[in-house]
């Protein structure tokens, strides 16, 4: 009976929010992509930094999560160096040459993306899995706040990737397969919840560190077309919006 809650919840948890997600972002027009990216970098900088990092850091303390991070943030950075060929594509046609304020497309953003959000995912149903053996109701809300926040990133991740070149549809398919993620770890954390306790504070951080990485190497650096100010002033907003739904989300889980 835990079992099926805990499949239940994380499917929600996991692949319907990244499909509500998606849905919205098919609807944004291609002249507004580069807009919702700095929405997007700010869900996922409000996750690290608010989320993600204060739980391991609370688990590993501050010496093993530091140098977690760090390990985990170098290893991101020379693996955009030594392949720079992975993911490396022209633009597809549903992307506007316009929107994009680079000359090519990045090569570490789909990969940092995707391997921080499958890891988060991963987390997700761990902690979903785990709630659900306190009691089914804890389980349930638990998925809720996961659905809170999962949401609006879901919707952030797709945009970076069409953003960054993919097709929506190969952008859809890639991330519909990390939100996969959240069953996995909830079934993995059925199995093994004990023997990966240990091990969800380091998971935690190298999450966060990729979400660090990708808005701070490979995203906000390659926002550096001219704008004035009243375009400044809105992609502060929308940046500003984005951290304000991952506070929110925190304030009503809390």
């Amino acid at each position: 009976m835990i079992l099926a809650h805990i499949v239940a919840a994380t499917f929600v948890s996991g692949v319907v929010s990244a499909l509500v997600a998606m849905l919205a972002g098919y609807r944004i027009t291609t002249r507004y992509v580069s807009r919702v990216v700095f929405f997007a970098v700010g869900v996922l900088l409000a996750v690290a930094l608010l989320e993600l990092l204060p739980r391991g850091f609370d688990e590993l303390g501050a010496q093993t999560g530091g140098m977690t991070l760090l390990l985990a943030f170098a290893g991101l950075v020379m693996a955009a160096r030594l392949l720079p060929h992975v993911y490396s594509r022209p633009l597809q046609p549903e992307v506007a040459p316009e929107i994009l304020t680079h000359a090519s497309p990045p090569s570490g953003v789909a990969p940092a993306l995707l391997l921080g959000d499958t890891v988060h995912n991963f987390v997700d149903g761990v902690l979903i899995a785990a709630a659900f053996f306190e009691d089914p109701t804890l389980g349930w809300m638990m998925a809720l706040a996961v659905v809170l926040h999962e949401v609006p990133q879901e919707l952030g991740d797709f945009m970076i990737l069409v953003w960054s070149g993919l097709a929506r549809r190969t952008a859809l398919i890639l991330n519909g397969l990390s939100s996969l993620a959240a069953i996995a770890g909830g079934l993995c954390g059925y199995l093994l919840l004990r023997d990966m306790q240990a091990l969800l504070p380091y998971a935690m951080v190298v999450s966060a560190a990729s979400f660090i990485y990708l808005a701070a190497a490979e995203v906000l650096p390659r926002m550096t077309a001219p704008a004035g100010r009243r375009e400044t002033v809105l992609q502060g907003c929308l940046l500003a919006v984005g951290i304000g739904f991952v506070m929110a989300e925190g304030w009503l889980a809390g």
